[in-house]
């Protein structure tokens, strides 16, 4: 519409902007009716200002906030912006369903200083570091759901400051590693009855990554006389401890093991710390440890039990000897009888 046109019809300033396709240029036209003595228009004032520049900044600044928001909206991260009185100010989509609110209005309610934050990771530590260095990276806890459960997040935030220093508001983005912190409880929860067990068995148990022994129970320190620390130092070989003529079948086993096959259970000599020969049955598993490929090797002393059986062996062939003996005599006793009749 003619900006002069509705000047002379209301009498008042009229402003329009235009925009010059010719001259791809924005221009804003304000038009200011003046009045004579006897209250009648005498002359239109009209002021033209170039705003193509003003007008492409503020262009510029809506598509910056249209990719911001397609950002904000639909990132696979949580994203907000809270003050340091607690108050939320923006939170996206994802990081409102993370914390089980049906809408932001509702998230807005929660004041952060009074909830929000699970035991032993309370909004003080966060303030505090924002207070010192501006800013937090990588930083993990427990925050609080609407049903009162444990979310885990791995948060990344900034302080932004007025011109004093003043802080505003935080803003940050956290990720939801609920999955990653249960995994790793339960793997903590298994290692720890592992080495309940491990520690009380009457075996001996080695966990074997390349080389080197990274655990050892308190029975390998018993039976071999070497200290846990010992061997698990290093530069401690394993084949130490396996006697000359078995470290061939020891040998093969770990190369089943590194081709992803699990041996079956060999005998073979342990030598202790004093040189005394232990015979043991060792089997042997491929595993996961620490996410590096192991060897699990369980290790019973048989000693005993060897030499209870070469010692049955010997009487057994005592036996079979005085059997023999016996039987000719009584052969030859019985041909001699024979004979006198």
């Amino acid at each position: 519409s003619c900006p002069l046109q509705k000047a002379m019809k209301t009498k008042r300033r009229q402003e329009a902007e235009f925009y010059l396709a010719e001259k791809d240029v924005w221009v804003s036209v304000s038009v200011d009716p003046v009045r004579d003595h006897q209250g009648r228009i005498s002359t239109v004032v009209h002021i033209i200002r170039d705003i193509t520049g003003a007008k492409r900044a503020t262009e510029e600044l809506k598509r910056s906030e249209q990719r911001f928001r397609a950002v904000f909206d639909h990132t696979l991260v949580g994203l907000y912006r809270t003050t340091p009185e607690g108050r939320i100010l923006m939170a996206n989509p994802i990081l409102v369903r993370m914390l089980g609110f049906s809408s932001l209005e509702e998230l807005k309610r929660r004041n952060l200083e009074e909830e929000g934050f699970g035991r032993g990771c309370p909004r003080s530590v966060f303030k505090q570091r924002m207070e010192m260095v501006g800013h937090v990276v990588g930083l993990e806890s427990a925050w609080v759901k609407k049903d009162g459960t444990t979310v885990f997040v791995r948060e990344n935030a900034r302080a932004v400051r007025d011109a004093q220093g003043k802080v505003l508001y935080y803003e940050g983005m956290v990720l939801d590693i609920t999955e990653r912190k249960r995994a790793e409880q339960a793997l903590h929860q298994s290692e720890v009855k592992f080495r309940g067990l491990a520690e009380q068995s009457p075996n001996m148990i080695f966990i074997k990554v390349g080389g080197r022994i990274v655990y050892a129970n308190r029975t390998c320190q018993e039976i071999l006389g070497y200290s846990v620390e010992q061997l698990c130092e290093p530069a401690f070989d394993f084949f130490d401890l396996v006697a000359p003529e078995s470290r061939g079948g020891a040998a093969v086993s770990l190369a089943e093991h590194a081709e992803g096959h699990g041996g079956e259970p060999r005998e073979c000599v342990f030598l202790a710390k004093e040189g005394r020969r232990i015979e043991v049955l060792v089997s042997t598993k491929l595993i996961d440890f620490e996410g590096q490929k192991a060897a699990l090797a369980i290790a019973t002393d048989i000693t005993q039990r060897k030499k209870t059986e070469q010692s049955l062996q010997r009487q057994t062939r005592l036996l079979n000897a005085i059997n023999t003996v016996l039987t000719e005599g009584i052969r030859c006793e019985s041909e001699t009888e024979l004979a006198r009749t």
